[in-house]
């Protein structure tokens, strides 16, 4: 009877050890994803994402995919879509390397809005600023989604164009508790991308 007990508990480990993660430690630091270099604050969970998809995309959590996230989109180009389209009748938006600030609050409020399905989730922007990204001028601004069926969610935005491309940074986190438990570190890190 030990002897069974011992190598079920032996065989369930193994099993467990070689369930696939889709989630890696991203420590404190600098860490860069295309040439976009940003400053983490604090441990996040990094998703495994495709590593050739364009734009490079890095997704991180802190407390689960549905609770907070952090999306970094660099080097997208004019053109190109944030992700790829899966229905080739859906109107994905793409960037423009002409964007208005303007432009750019509304390009994102699309994508948010397909993100979280379209039709279902209603998307609003507030508080346009100017935002300094190393050296070059982007803008930061604020968003509220108001999913059908799952939890309120607010946001913070910084974005900005060099060289014809898009570089894009989302903070969202369900409200009232998670947006405010890591927005002073998701903003710190927002304003810290620079190329």
């Amino acid at each position: 009877m030990m002897v069974r007990t011992s190598f079920a508990a032996i065989l369930l480990l193994c099993v467990a050890g070689c369930a696939s993660n889709p989630f890696t430690l991203q420590p404190p630091g600098e860490t860069s994803v295309g040439a976009l270099k940003i400053d983490v604050s604090g441990s996040w969970n990094l998703l495994a994402t495709d590593a050739k998809a364009l734009p490079p995309k890095a997704i991180w959590t802190r407390d689960g995919l549905n609770l907070d996230r952090m999306l970094i989109y660099a080097d997208v180009a004019d053109g190109q879509t944030l992700f790829k389209e899966r229905d080739k009748g859906a109107a994905l938006p793409k960037f423009q390397a002409d964007m208005l600030p303007n432009e750019l609050v509304a390009f994102t409020e699309s994508y948010l809005s397909k993100m979280f399905g379209e039709g279902q989730a209603i998307v609003e922007s507030s508080n346009l600023r100017p935002q300094r990204y190393g050296q070059i001028n982007g803008i930061g601004f604020d968003v509220a989604i108001a999913p059908a069926e799952t939890a309120y969610y607010k946001g913070t935005v910084g974005a900005f164009v060099a060289d014809q491309k898009l570089y894009l940074m989302i903070y969202i986190g369900a409200d009232p508790y998670y947006y405010d438990k890591h927005r002073a570190a998701a903003q710190q890190m927002i304003a810290s991308a620079h190329l």
